[in-house]
């Protein structure tokens, strides 16, 4: 299934890889070490959707509207990092199908906890 669902979705995977390369420096996809079956460790990938210095106006977010809040000093910026396209239609996820098919983690169930 989820390689069916990587061949199926792979010009969405393309076009997302393609506007956050377009749209910030930085790699595209992002490691995360998660605990798998038996304990086992490995890399959980996910496109990158923080911008770069995220924690410089995280605290600015803080009861403004989801999303999107206003800065004097470079106008409208994502809240928390976090970057409109991916992260609220969870297409940052999609690259965890490669997690799946690699046998690291199950298509459903519950998620990974940290190491």
């Amino acid at each position: 299934m989820a390689l069916l669902g990587l061949l199926v979705l792979s010009p969405l995977l393309l076009i997302a890889a393609i506007l956050i390369k377009l749209t910030s420096r930085g790699p595209v996809l992002y490691g995360d070490e998660r605990e798998g079956k038996d304990g086992k460790v490995f890399q959980c990938w996910k496109f990158r959707t923080m911008v770069e210095g995220h924690t410089a106006f995280s605290d600015a977010c803080m009861d403004k509207t989801p999303w999107m809040v206003r800065n004097s000093n470079s106008g409208t910026i994502p809240c928390d990092g976090n970057r409109p396209l991916a992260a609220p239609h969870n297409i940052d996820e999609l690259p965890q199908l490669i997690n799946v098919v690699a046998g690291q983690m199950s298509l459903i169930g519950p998620g990974l906890p940290l190491p």
